[in-house]
Formats: structure tokens, C-alpha cells, sequence
């Protein structure tokens, strides 16, 4: 069964990655729906953490307007005027006006300056922990994010992975996650920040309704201004930047695996400029999009003084007591200046949300996408008898052509079957089904006589090893890469599976023996050697049942001999499946099974197959003939 990653339902069916094509809605209204429905799931990663970050904003509003609330009676000592009532329509601020107005002028100076003490400590205290929580929620989002991601990205069928660029996946698992965090983080700072301009535009409208609503109305078309005018340049060229990224991050990639091919055509100087054009079209991108960004504090910032100067010249205008007008104005300048923070809070944040959109959009249609599940299923018991196919047919998704037509397979311990046949017959899809990349449209196959899909497809895959055609090494100790994973086997354990694989002798004879670093993908061992750890790590693992694809076709003859070598001693501990274009390498088998255009057309020992005409037949005589004429037969026609 397959699960939406996000939120954590079962999914059926197979589809066209959204997150692949043109599914997500290209810009504006229908782009922000779709992202604010992933937004929501997101949000939900760290409540408790977003919840405090909102109190501790909370708390700090409530603070400032007690530091604010304490400059009426401070006022009116100058003014020699009590000025009840200026600010009664708030209750922090007007309970505190009532309570100093109470104190004689001097002492009410000392109780003011020890509020005002209180109010710095508290509030510098209340902005650490609200400041050191908003990264930590931010960096243990993108953290949950990426590991979203990560296990998602791990359990998506080959299929799909094999359709998407490099390039898509680096900003998929890495660089979308960050600016996912940084969207739920400006969903938390967009609250706070709405919260405190609604909470300065109440006593702003209480201390003079008349100038809270041009405020309000200089506030809105602000805001109105910049939605219209900017917010969808910044989607845009969001857009425009994520698909850049794609393509800059590819080309690296692209560099880095095929360096000895740009080496080898004296191609340097044609990838550096490719590098310059990427890296420049990354750089107008980004540039463009921070261009777009940095217009919306100055506009907003520009409005808010214009509302400071419309406020001012209503007070003016305003007839009235001058006492009054003084404390009036006075109040209003301090929160309209008070008000600029939030401004800058919730204009930095709609920007961020807005930028960010197709970010949040892509990473949510990535994790809803189809996946398998590999826990799902009973536990495999492992097979005593037979792993049969039945009859198997397979017709990759998008194709039309079957890959494989009802093909029947036997797979029995202490057995070798190779299957061979010239390129495109269906070889390498046979070990597709067995490895359960793909599920067959017809047939089964069956362990001991039981349908494998009844079990999970970790437990199957515990008892099956894999070596491919072209074996990956990672970054480490020849050592760890034997055990890569088994973090309980022993050192004995590790030189017994180097044994059966023939690379022993040759690992001692490195540098450091088994402690040797292999560099990225293996780069400083020989294909053969490389071939021979790849099968000692399978072979560590026990397996029942395993997979050779095309193991010795790039191989010089010593190697292919080592390697036949250890097939020999392999086929006694398991059932054993080779896939092989050099027919050289499996004349020992137990059964050849001769494959052409998805179908078998033939089965026997090599000596049957030889004895009659057949495709088989002529393939083996290619090769003799290239043999004889030292011709290498690096593949079959």
C-alpha cells in the first residue's frame, strides 16, 4: 500500500507526478490555495514550539503597551494637567493611567522609572527566548522536512526517480525543506505581527477614532498597493529562480560524474563557460527576485510615514484642548512608531510566504505523491523450495510495448540460472519483478508456492542480494562498504564474504588493506576490484536468493575469471540468478534461459543450447568469433 508522506493517509493508483510536470497551478490565487492546503499539514510538525513563539510575541506586546501606557501620567506632570480618559478605552494602558494618577508628582516619577526598568528587563528577557525559539523551530522544521523528504525520496519507485533530473532532487532534499521552514516560520511571525497592528490600531482609535481611520485607510492602501503591484512579481520570480536552481545544480552534478569525459575531449573551457552561463542565469534569478523584495519595506515604510503625517495634521486641524492635544499627539507619534515594527513583520512575511509559494507547493505534491510501502506486508519467512515466476508479463507505465511476456522462471538453492540474450529482451525487467521495483501486470511469482506480494517488501529484500551492472561504492573503507549497514557484523564476518568474493588477496595488497578509503564511487579501485567488494557485500548479507545483472560485462579477462571463480563457490550457499551478456561467463550454469523481445525462446545447459541452431547458438559463435579475433565483446548486437 501506498501512503501520502505528509499526512499520513494510504493512497492508491499511479499517477503523473504532480511535482513533475505542469499539475502545479502555473501562478496567483489557484498557486497560494495549493500551497497554503500543504501549508497546513506542515504547520502541524511543531505546535507546541509555533504556539510559544505566538504567546512570547504576545507578551511582548503586552509589555511595550505597558512601557507605552506609562507616558500619560508622565505627560501630564509637564502639561499640569491630569488627562483622564485619553487612553481609558484600553485596559493595560488605562488601568495603569488611573493607578498613577493616585501618587503624588514625585513619587508617581519613581514608580514610572522603576516600570520602565521592569519593562527593558522583562522585555529584553521575553525577545532572547522568543528570538532563540523562532530559529529553533525554524531549523527543527526544515529538519522534519527534509527527513519528510529524504524518506520519501527513498521509497518512491525507481520508476518515478529514473523520470526527474538530478538537479530536481538536490532542491527537492535540500534546498526546498529550508525555505519550507522559513515559510512556516513566517506564518508564525504573520500572526504576531498581525496581532500587534490590530492591537496599536485599537488604541489608536481609542485615544481618536477619527484618526485611527486614516490609519486604517493610508494602512490599506499600503498593503493593497503591494499585493497588487509586487506579491505577484516576487510568485513569478519564484518560479523563475526554483527552475535555475534545477538547472545549475544539474550541471555541477553533471561536471563532477563526468569529468574524465570533458578531460578526455578537452572540453575544460566549454564546461566552465556553460558553468558561467548557468551560474549567471542562477545569479539574475536570484538577484531579480531580491530586487522584488527589497521594494516592499521601503513602500510600506514610505506609507507609514505618510499615515504618521496624515495622523499629525488631523491633530492639528482637529479644534480642541491644547493640553489634551499635546498628550493626544504625543501617544498617537509613539504608536504609529510602535506600529512600523509590525508593518515591517508582516510585509517581510507575506513576502517570504509569497516567494516561497511554489517551493511549499512542490515539496507537498512531492510528498502526496505515490510511494511504496515497504513495511507493509507479513514478515518473509525466507523459501526452502522454489521462487517461481508464473507466467509474468510486465509493460512499464507510459509504454505500450510489454517488456516481458509471460515469462516462467525456477529459482531453486545450490542452482545457478543465467539468463542471457542480446540488449533490450527483458533481462534486466525479470530482475526488476524480483526485486520489486515494478509488480507484474500478469502472473506471479511465488515463494514456495505463496504470492511474494503477501509480504512486506523490506522482509523480501532482507533474503535477496543485488549486484548491479555498474556497483556503487560509497566514500569509505573498503571495510565499511562491505558491511555498509550491518553495523553488528564482525571483522571475521567481513574477511570470510571478501573470501568467497575473491577480493581478499587484492584488498590486502592496498595501502591500508581493509581499511583503504575508495574515494567517491570507488574511483581509486579498478572495475573488477570494484565488482568483487559489490558482491562481497552481498554476500555478507546471507541472502537467499542472488541477483547478478551484468556483473562481468565491462570486465578484462583476469577479472571475469575472478569473478567466475567466486559464482562457483556462491552457487552452493544460495539460489543464484546472472544476468550476462558474455556468455563466457555463465557456461557452468545449471540452466540458461535464452531471452529475445520479452519472450523465452529457448532453455538448457550450455552444452544442449550449443547442439542445436538456435539464437543462442549463434550468439556464443559472435562471440568465439570476436575472441579469435581480439576483438573485445563488450556487448552483444
Amino acid at each position: 500500500m501506498a501512503v501520502d508522506r505528509l499526512h499520513g493517509q494510504p493512497m492508491t493508483g499511479m499517477r503523473r507526478p504532480a511535482w513533475l510536470s505542469n499539475a502545479i497551478p502555473e501562478l496567483g490565487i489557484a498557486l497560494m490555495v495549493q500551497s497554503l492546503s500543504h501549508l497546513r499539514a506542515f504547520l502541524r510538525l511543531r505546535p507546541l514550539a509555533l504556539g510559544t513563539t505566538v504567546l512570547l510575541g504576545i507578551g511582548l506586546l503586552f509589555v511595550e503597551l505597558i512601557g507605552i501606557g506609562v507616558l500619560v501620567p508622565l505627560i501630564s506632570l509637564g502639561t499640569g494637567e491630569t488627562q483622564a480618559g485619553v487612553v481609558s478605552g484600553v485596559p493595560v494602558m488605562g488601568a495603569l493611567e488611573r493607578v498613577l494618577r493616585e501618587f503624588e508628582p514625585a513619587l508617581r516619577v519613581l514608580i514610572i522609572a522603576g516600570i520602565v526598568a521592569v519593562v527593558g528587563v522583562v522585555r529584553s528577557l521575553l525577545l532572547f527566548w522568543k528570538n532563540y525559539i523562532h530559529y529553533w523551530v525554524l531549523y527543527r522544521v526544515t529538519q522534519d522536512v527534509h527527513a519528510l523528504c529524504y524518506r520519501q525520496f527513498t521509497h518512491l519507485p525507481l520508476a518515478c526517480v529514473s523520470r526527474v533530473e538530478t538537479g530536481t532532487h538536490i532542491n527537492l532534499l535540500v534546498q526546498f525543506p529550508k525555505e519550507l521552514g522559513m515559510v512556516v516560520m513566517a506564518v508564525s511571525t504573520l500572526s504576531i505581527g498581525v496581532l500587534q497592528l490590530a492591537v496599536y490600531l485599537v488604541v489608536i482609535v481609542s485615544i481618536s477614532w477619527k484618526m485611527g481611520l486614516v490609519a486604517l485607510a493610508v494602512l490599506a492602501s499600503a498593503l493593497l498597493l503591494v499585493s497588487l503591484l509586487v506579491m505577484p512579481r516576487i510568485e513569478a520570480s519564484g518560479r523563475v529562480l526554483n527552475e535555475r536552481s534545477t538547472a545549475f545544480h544539474q550541471w555541477i552534478i553533471e561536471t563532477i560524474r563526468g569529468r574524465s569525459v570533458l578531460d578526455g575531449l578537452g572540453l575544460s573551457e566549454f564546461s566552465g563557460r556553460r558553468f558561467g552561463d548557468r551560474s549567471e542565469a542562477f545569479f539574475s534569478a536570484n538577484a531579480a527576485r531580491e530586487r522584488l523584495k527589497a521594494l516592499v519595506e521601503p513602500l510600506i515604510g514610505g506609507f507609514a510615514l505618510l499615515m504618521i503625517s496624515a495622523v499629525l495634521a488631523v491633530v492639528a486641524l482637529t479644534p480642541g484642548d491644547l493640553a489634551t492635544e499635546v498628550v493626544q499627539a504625543t501617544l498617537l507619534v509613539v504608536c504609529l512608531t510602535r506600529l512600523l515594527s509590525p508593518l515591517s513583520m508582516v510585509s517581510s512575511a507575506l513576502t517570504t510566504v509569497r516567494g516561497y509559494a511554489n517551493s511549499v507547493a512542490q515539496v507537498g505534491a512531492f510528498l502526496q505523491e505515490f510511494s511504496r510501502a515497504p513495511g507493509v506486508g507479513d514478515a518473509f519467512p525466507g523459501f526452502r523450495q522454489s521462487v517461481e515466476l508464473r507466467k509474468v508479463s510486465l509493460t512499464y507505465p507510459g509504454t505500450s510495448a510489454a517488456a516481458v511476456q509471460e515469462v516462467s522462471l525456477s529459482l531453486r538453492p545450490n542452482r545457478m540460472v543465467a539468463l542471457v540474450g542480446p540488449s533490450g529482451a527483458g533481462k534486466s525487467s525479470i530482475v526488476s519483478l524480483l526485486l520489486r521495483f515494478f509488480e507484474p501486470n500478469s502472473g506471479t511469482i511465488e515463494a514456495d508456492g505463496i504470492d511474494i506480494r503477501r509480504y512486506s517488501e523490506d522482509s523480501w529484500l532482507r533474503k535477496v542480494a543485488f549486484v548491479p551492472q555498474e556497483s556503487y561504492l560509497f566514500n569509505e573503507s573498503i571495510e565499511e562498504n562491505i558491511r555498509f549497514g550491518l553495523d553488528a557484523i564482525g571483522h571475521a564476518e567481513v574477511l570470510n564474504a571478501a573470501r568467497l568474493a575473491h577480493a581478499h588477496e587484492f584488498v590486502l595488497a592496498q595501502p591500508s588493506g581493509y581499511g583503504t578509503v575508495v574515494g567517491d564511487n570507488g574511483i581509486r579501485l579498478s572495475g573488477g576490484q570494484k565488482q568483487r567488494i559489490a558482491i562481497a557485500r552481498a554476500v555478507l548479507r546471507s541472502p537467499q536468493l542472488l541477483i547478478l545483472d551484468e556483473a562481468t560485462s565491462h570486465l578484462d579477462s583476469e577479472s571475469e575469471r575472478e569473478i567466475q571463480g567466486a559464482l562457483r563457490e556462491l552457487r552452493s550457499r544460495c539460489a543464484l540468478l546472472v544476468v550476462a551478456h558474455r556468455l563466457s561467463t555463465v557456461v557452468d550454469a545449471d540452466e540458461i534461459v535464452v531471452m529475445e523481445q520479452g519472450h523465452v525462446v529457448e532453455r538448457g545447459t550450455h552444452p544442449e543450447l550449443i547442439s542445436r541452431p538456435g539464437l543462442y547458438a549463434r550468439l556464443w559463435a559472435l562471440q568465439a568469433y570476436h575472441a579469435s579475433e581480439h576483438v573485445p565483446a563488450d556487448g552483444l548486437p
